[in-house]
């Protein structure tokens, strides 16, 4: 039977009671005039209800995918077959059980043998193609290792930034690390500290992007300087680590652009320098004024 609101209140209110402890709760459970309910019954309508609460809360289920409750929801039905099986075993008798352990013990002796079969059968198999084999040798030239794609180099004006950065990943499975490109960096297996990680990143953004030039290094550093903050996050979760390096990121991208504008500016102004000897005759104009004899 379905539940009512005053039913769930009181199931609620019995389990905050008795700090949830379904076996106590589900022996005192006496709700006026209504349905018996069962240890598995309880426990399903408690568990329903924390999944909503916790996806109310969060607005999507985006974020709680690695969560116990949405992940591995409660089963009554198979939590009943569970506790009746146990039932089943707990129920048996001494000669059942022997028997049953006997019949256990000749399935192993057969197996056993069967494994051992298997094993010499295939020892002799190998050992016969590993004849014809070197009856039959013909020199092959190993093939070359296929090439290791390579990380496409940084270019921070190709970066397209997204609006947010959520510490949960938004698909199961996806590793919480990203590249310089902003995206899922899939590591080595290993462990992998994500700060450190996320300072190599940062470093590889500089680097590709900057090269050696120490001017380009010292604008890039007041830049940082200029945004107001020029220091480092304090703790490095996903939503933190993937602002920090979206940060620098523009941060090249807008120093390339200056670059460019200044580049531009130079180019339409005639560089902004003036020749050599380029003064409009004044200089030749001066010199004659100073032979002029005196009056």
């Amino acid at each position: 039977m379905g539940w009512t609101k005053e039913e769930t209140d009181y199931l609620l209110d019995m389990l905050e009671a008795y700090d949830l402890r379904f076996v106590v709760v589900a022996d005192r459970y006496n709700f006026p005039n209504g349905p018996p309910r069962s240890l598995e019954d309880l426990k399903d309508r408690y568990y329903a209800i924390a999944r909503r609460l916790l996806v109310a809360r969060e607005g999507t289920e985006a974020t709680l995918l690695n969560n116990q409750l949405l992940r591995q929801p409660y089963n009554a039905a198979a939590e009943r077959a569970r506790r009746a099986a146990l039932n089943t075993l707990m129920a048996r008798s001494n000669a059942a059980e022997a028997s049953e352990n006997e019949i256990l013990e000749q399935a192993r002796v057969v197996e056993d043998k069967r494994k051992a079969e298997h094993a010499a059968a295939s020892a002799q198999a190998a050992a016969a193609a590993a004849a014809a084999a070197k009856k039959n040798a013909v020199a092959v030239v190993p093939k070359p290792p296929p090439p290791v794609a390579e990380e496409a180099a940084f270019n921070p004006g190709d970066l397209i930034y997204p609006q947010d950065f959520h510490n949960a990943p938004m698909q199961m499975g996806m590793p919480s690390l990203l590249n310089a490109h902003l995206e899922a960096f899939w590591p080595q297996p290993g462990v992998y500290a994500r700060g450190v990680h996320t300072r190599e990143t940062a470093a590889a953004q500089e680097k590709q992007a900057l090269g050696s030039s120490q001017k380009n290094i010292k604008a890039f550093e007041t830049a940082v300087a200029e945004s107001g903050y020029a220091g480092l996050p304090r703790y490095h979760s996903r939503a933190v680590s993937g602002a920090y390096l979206a940060l620098r990121g523009e941060l090249l991208a807008l120093l390339e652009l200056r670059r460019q504008c200044q580049a531009r500016t130079d180019v339409k102004g005639g560089g902004g320098k003036r020749k050599k000897g380029d003064d409009g005759g004044r200089g030749e104009k001066r010199q004659r004024t100073a032979k002029r004899p005196y009056d």
